[in-house]
């Protein structure tokens, strides 16, 4: 089968999209006949980046026969129409969430009627998939979930990658040894739920510790004053180390030294989770990962298998639990299961087979 791959969201750009696009492409590759048209840039070229994405794929197509476009987000939908339209070629498109939940008029005027018109329409989580028949009606979507690669655990001693946290914050590894480290990490907006953390959850699990906390925040985003400004009213400057981007040595790190990995979101009107991959890197790192039981989180996380669900904005469970899992004398082989539970559940390989048989059976 021959498929051409159209994204915007392709390294060297960072995230979640990008991820899912560079792993989901190595693996088709593994198996079909895969041609690639991306951007990898800021998203503030998109008005210029886009007819040159579209031109390129004309190039392509006028020169070579395809069974499959397949389009990585809601917003190359426009390009699959014309596509679709000029070419006789099937389309195939992904939907994370967001992309049928914004709620500007005129973006809902021309990129929802364009998702509808698609030929399959795959959405990465039970929630997303709930998201676009809300938004275009009762009609046909798949639901595949995104995965993860198996590149985040380490069996380096922790004394070793504890050295790599503490060179990257100025800490003293002694102290992070004697201290419980709860980590969160991602693009820092709104519904990740940290500045409410630092409010609701944070203060108390200080008081009711017998050790130290230490919590790291990593990655930046609109939400970073919020959260600055939580830290500064309950006076957790020595607890809360904002971390802003950092590299894959220090992340690595995080995720294998980290006592606990949380996800706190919480609901914001129009700004839904579609999956939870930063859950996945965690848990496939050995991490107890703690998650509110919220939209695409709940594809991600299955509870007591790779993490554990609390109630969103429930401050006393989310501290009973933390509590809880300190105490619990089982919780390294509950990380050993997890990490295995993870990596099985969700390999690329798995998930590209699966985008594989859905393509094939829309073309045969």
């Amino acid at each position: 089968m021959k498929i051409l791959f159209i994204t915007r969201k392709y390294p060297p750009s960072t995230g979640g999209m990008e991820n899912m696009a560079v792993n989901l492409y190595g693996e088709l590759i593994r198996h079909e006949e895969v041609a690639l048209i991306k951007w990898g840039g800021d998203n503030k070229w998109l008005p210029l980046i886009y007819p040159w994405l579209f031109l390129r794929a004309c190039g392509k197509l006028m020169f070579g026969k395809y069974d499959t476009i397949y389009l990585q987000d809601g917003l190359m939908a426009p390009i699959g129409v014309v596509l679709r339209f000029l070419f006789k070629t099937k389309t195939v498109v992904t939907i994370h969430g967001l992309e049928v939940t914004y709620k500007n008029t005129f973006y809902r005027k021309i990129i929802l009627p364009c998702i509808k018109r698609q030929g399959k329409i795959i959405a990465v989580s039970e929630e997303s998939k709930a998201a676009v028949i809300e938004s275009l009606g009762d009609i046909a979507v798949e639901v595949i979930n995104n995965g993860v690669e198996d590149k985040f655990y380490s069996s380096k001693p922790r004394k070793q990658q504890l050295d790599v946290i503490a060179t990257a914050t100025g800490m003293h590894v002694a102290n992070l040894e004697k201290s419980l480290i709860v980590h969160s990490g991602g693009r820092l907006v709104k519904r990740k739920g940290v500045a409410w953390f630092i409010d609701a959850v944070l203060p108390e699990l200080v008081k009711k510790m017998n050790r130290d906390v230490v919590y790291f925040v990593s990655g930046t985003g609109p939400d970073l004053d919020n959260v600055r400004e939580a830290v500064k009213r309950h006076g957790l400057q020595e607890v809360v180390h904002m971390l802003g981007r950092i590299n894959d040595d220090v992340l690595h790190a995080l995720y294998n030294c980290a006592d606990i990995y949380v996800m706190p979101n919480i609901p914001v009107p129009g700004d839904m989770e579609g999956f939870g991959l930063v859950a996945l890197e965690a848990a496939s790192a050995e991490r107890i990962v703690i998650a509110s039981k919220l939209e695409g989180i709940q594809d991600a996380i299955t509870d007591g298998k790779n993490g554990i669900l609390v109630q969103p904005k429930d401050a006393s469970c989310y501290i009973d639990t933390i509590i809880n899992v300190c105490t619990d004398t089982t919780k390294h082989q509950f990380g050993v299961a997890a990490r295995s539970y993870t990596i099985k559940k969700f390999s690329w390989e798995a998930v590209a087979k699966q985008y594989i048989a859905s393509m094939k059976s829309m073309v045969e």
